[in-house]
């Protein structure tokens, strides 16, 4: 009939062997060290991006942008640091750093407001330079900065247009003005305020286009921030898990060698 197992005879077996732990717990903190030393953790960056805008109105499609992504991501991913390097503007050190670059619409609109662009690095310590030169890189696409430029030329076309009518309609107010007194008020044929009301109109609508104006824009970094990729393990992580492991070895080594009975 088999031996029950007692706890107690082998609590009081490993204790009586516990000399025997350290060699083990001591292998897997050397090993844990060795790992972590050469082992290179993957920090993600979540930036949210405002996207080129007329006011509240996106003007271009997210499939447009996330060609430009897909084209830098593939450029990452086959090792082409140099062409990396130009593209975003920034020293060759950095662009090894990116592992890779992906671009979401939290909308799932055809031209969203705000996107969301994730980056996988090698390091936190270059966040915000990567983060901002992607962000540039987009803004400085052709075709996205002559959309801009022709949205707001269209907006300073009107405005020239509007400014340039209010000196003639403060001429014709003063010299109407300039007729009622020599008329003594009497009727001049029109209504004497029509100009002022005129120069009010065109001020406000002055003030509709230049806020347009302020407000049509390219790509904006709203905001961002850098974690620790959920599929990347902490350097004091892969120590402790390794110490563990060579505390559970230590155990079943003594276990099996001086606990058998």
């Amino acid at each position: 009939m088999p031996q029950k197992l007692n706890l107690n005879d082998i609590f009081s077996c490993l204790s009586k062997h516990k000399l025997l732990f350290f060699p083990f717990i001591a292998t897997g903190i050397i090993v844990g060290t060795l790992i972590s030393f050469f082992y290179t953790p993957t920090y993600r960056t979540t930036a949210i991006i405002s996207t080129p805008h007329k006011l509240d109105k996106p003007l271009i499609p997210f499939s447009l942008t996330k060609s430009f992504v897909e084209a830098l991501n593939k450029e990452v991913h086959e090792g082409q640091i140099k062409e990396l390097t130009v593209k975003l503007k920034i020293r060759n050190k950095i662009s090894e750093k990116i592992r890779n670059i992906t671009l979401e619409n939290p909308s799932k609109t055809d031209k969203p407001k705000f996107i969301k662009l994730t980056i996988e690095v090698k390091t936190k310590k270059y966040d915000g330079i990567i983060t901002k030169a992607l962000v540039n890189y987009l803004a400085n696409q052709k075709f996205i900065k002559d959309k801009i430029e022709k949205e707001r030329n269209m907006i300073l076309k009107n405005l020239n247009i509007l400014k340039a009518q209010i000196p003639e309609l403060s001429l014709i107010a003063k010299k109407t003005k300039e007729k009622l007194i020599k008329n003594n008020g009497l009727y001049i044929g029109f209504n004497p305020v029509d100009p002022d009301i005129s120069i009010a109109k065109i001020k406000k609508n002055i003030e509709l286009l230049q806020y347009e104006l302020n407000n049509t824009g390219n790509f904006k970094l709203i905001n961002f921030y850098t974690e620790l990729s959920p599929l990347s393990a902490s350097k004091k992580a892969i120590i402790i898990i390794c110490t563990f492991t060579g505390l559970l070895s230590g155990t079943i080594f003594i276990l099996l060698k001086y606990c058998k009975n």
